[in-house]
């Protein structure tokens, strides 16, 4: 990869570098903050037209973070101006999965199907990231919070959180149930919310679930299936993902939805597989803007160390996926060159990382 720049267009490039690190940094302070379940209780009555500040309070005073220092104040007055939000816990409580599913805990071979809890007053993520492109691809993690505990339907393995259903999952989930429609296919079974939500539509006739896990495929049915009101729709056939994409195209399918990962980092390396395949239906993948964002920070890794004269023998190991798909856009793009920084920018956009993607 060759950059040569004009130094005004070197300065845009810095700052976008910067910005990465700062959509890194934000986004992982958040998920601490998401992920202590700490009670703040300086919320309780609070005028909705307070939140945002009493929010950015909270965060700085959390991560002991000095209010008077430019650079904080700086970051989140860009970051977490919109990022808080009080929800409405009936809109959630009322949703027809949670409603209809009644869960006893029950305990077998390491797994443990039970429900988990948002305290009143503790954050937690609310949607999927959302990418402001022309403001250096700057990430927005929207976060929310209840005034009463919110119980949320969990499944453990090994003490282990493996999956559950929280308002995240139901917010992530609404624009694929929204796309689905005649026969489908579902790669991921989890506890069935996108299955069960689907199948109530009308337009939508036959679900295919492809899941490889023979003992959450036999807790599903003995224990979730009974309680979905058009379990006749649903078919599941134990499969790895990849193996059944290959032996059948998916020609069959009107439409197909992936959901085959915890997070983001955890999915892309499945995801780039996905994607390079030869799929002959409409599809769709859970957070996928997260996921193209990951693509996009290693992206910015590449240019930047391209900067730093990184060779080819900097790119032979990798001691984990990310590294390793760092290495394959290396070699990917060692051939490009960038005269302006509008060239990298577009080069960043979401269409041109699924072409990347596909290369």
């Amino acid at each position: 990869m060759r950059i040569e720049l004009n130094k005004n267009d070197e300065t845009k490039l810095i700052k976008l570098l910067e910005v990465k690190e700062e959509n890194i940094a934000i986004a992982s302070m958040l998920n601490d903050l998401c992920f202590s379940l700490d009670q703040f209780s300086e919320l309780k009555n609070i005028d909705k037209n307070d939140i945002s500040s009493k929010c950015k309070e909270l965060f700085l005073d959390y991560f002991e973070l000095d209010d008077n220092n430019s650079d904080n104040i700086r970051i989140t007055d860009q970051y977490l101006s919109n990022a808080f939000s009080l929800s409405d816990i009936n809109e959630y409580e009322n949703n027809p999965y949670k409603k209809s599913l009644k869960i006893k805990e029950i305990s077998q071979n390491g797994y443990k199907l039970h429900y988990l809890s948002y305290p009143p007053y503790s954050f937690f993520p609310l949607d999927d990231i959302k990418v402001d492109e022309e403001d250096y691809y700057r990430e927005y993690t929207s976060i929310s919070y209840f005034n009463n505990e919110y119980k949320y339907l969990t499944l453990s393995k090994n003490n282990n959180i493996w999956m559950c259903i929280t308002p995240n999952e139901i917010n992530t989930m609404k624009p694929h149930i929204k796309k689905a429609r005649g026969n489908i296919i579902t790669f991921g079974l989890g506890l069935g919310y996108y299955i069960y939500m689907a199948s109530t539509k009308n337009e939508v006739k036959k679900i295919t679930i492809i899941e490889r896990d023979e003992y959450i495929i036999n807790l599903f049915k003995e224990y979730l299936l009974p309680l979905f009101p058009y379990k006749e729709k649903i078919e599941i056939i134990k499969e790895d993902a990849l193996k059944y994409i290959t032996k059948t195209k998916l020609v069959q399918y009107d439409y197909a939805f992936f959901d085959l990962w915890h997070n983001a980092e955890d999915g892309l390396p499945l995801y780039i597989k996905i994607k390079e395949l030869d799929i002959r239906c409409d599809t769709s993948f859970w957070i996928e803007e997260s996921l193209i964002a990951m693509y996009r920070r290693c992206l910015l890794t590449v240019i930047e160390e391209s900067l730093n004269h990184y060779s080819d023998d900097d790119y032979r190991r990798s001691k984990n996926a990310i590294d390793k798909i760092i290495n394959q856009i290396y070699f990917k793009t060692k051939n490009i060159s960038f005269k302006t920084y509008k060239d990298i920018h577009n080069f960043l956009s979401k269409d041109s990382i699924l072409n990347l993607i596909k290369k």
